[in-house]
């Protein structure tokens, strides 16, 4: 697929896949190059160690064993407190928010009345490895904790909307270290696939302190709706990563 840069200085170009424009802005693509430049050797260095461990396994024969005694296995050292937030229950496990009515129906209250404390979608099980299925999700997100989601399903005659109350706290699972998103390149090399996803997650829907220095894109999906109002938009909600 034909890529394009957003600006001419920038080193992000992406494929022009519907709703990519609007999030890929100058800002978004420095924040995106910063976690590049500081992360990809990493990902590739685990990678790299990854691999050898599965030929020695499939070549040599010799299974992975625990690793030499260091202080992360032969310390005294404890995990911090878990968050009062993870000892609620209902969390809302579902599948990618691409699927605008799925992400909507996990938001809301369901039959009961009740509403999840949190919501887990997961891109690594069940997402589509392409870039759409990436942008939509990030625009679902970003609509959604804007109170401006919206979806009308024509084809069975129904109609989602998120309902007034507060929010589940969003819990996002990326796709693995090993994948990268072929349509959105820095310097030419292809993007960590997770990398951009959580970059996407935490840039326009992360913490409520945290605001892009671009306007707000909206869902660009032809059979999502979006509605605005002139009341000023509520409080953001949290991510797993940065919560509120």
């Amino acid at each position: 697929m034909r890529k394009i840069s957003v600006l001419m200085s920038t080193r992000v170009k992406f494929a022009p896949v519907e709703g990519a424009a609007a999030l890929f802005t100058p800002a978004f693509c420095e924040y995106l190059t910063r976690l590049h430049d500081h992360l990809d050797a990493r990902a590739h260095e685990l990678r790299h160690r990854r691999l050898a461990v599965l030929e020695r396994a499939l070549r040599q024969h010799t299974l992975p064993t625990h690793p030499a005694a260091s202080p992360a296995n032969s310390g005294s050292w404890q995990v911090p407190s878990m968050p009062d937030e993870l000892k609620k229950p209902g969390i809302e496990i579902s599948g990618p928010c691409s699927i605008t009515s799925m992400f909507i129906n996990a938001l809301n209250p369901g039959p009961e009345g009740e509403r999840a404390v949190g919501d887990l979608d997961d891109d690594e099980d069940s997402g589509g490895h392409r870039l759409i299925d990436t942008v939509r999700s990030a625009n679902n997100r970003l609509a959604a904790v804007n109170r401006e989601l919206s979806f009308v399903d024509r084809e069975r005659n129904r109609s989602y909307s998120i309902a007034d109350g507060e929010l589940p706290f969003f819990m996002h699972r990326e796709r693995g270290l090993h994948l990268d998103e072929l349509d959105v390149t820095v310097d030419g090399a292809p993007v960590n696939a997770a990398l951009l996803g959580t970059a996407l997650t935490l840039f326009y829907a992360g913490s409520p302190c945290s605001t892009p220095a671009a306007p707000r894109p909206t869902a660009a999906r032809a059979s999502t709706s979006i509605s605005r109002s002139s009341r000023p938009p509520p409080r953001r909600a949290g991510t797993g990563i940065c919560s509120s």
